[in-house]
């Protein structure tokens, strides 16, 4: 989901993060990471990046489009052949491998 320009982005992503703990999954939320520590965008992109190559899968947040680093993350994610799964899609139950 979209960080830069979203004041209530921190609210969404704790959000998105309770409702998939809650599903049993765990969760690297890259809006957790580094509150107060004034870090560049490349640094967060490039921790963000990190994290992803950890995980088996990616979640979308609704608005996801919007933001340069997810589309970035997204990219990776289809690269290396994690499955990806958007919240627009939950109401349907849906998920997809791009």
């Amino acid at each position: 989901g979209a960080i830069t320009g979203d004041p209530d982005y921190e609210s969404k992503f704790e959000q998105a993060e309770i409702h998939l703990l809650e599903q049993g999954y765990s969760v690297v939320n890259p809006a957790a990471n580094a509150y107060g520590i004034d870090f560049s965008y490349k640094d967060f992109i490039d921790m963000d990046l990190m994290a992803l190559t950890k995980c088996d899968a990616i979640y979308l947040l609704k608005g996801w489009g919007k933001s340069k680093g997810a589309r970035l993350e997204l990219q990776y994610a289809v690269t290396v052949g994690l499955d990806v799964y958007c919240q627009e899609d939950e109401e349907s139950e849906s998920s997809y491998s791009v």
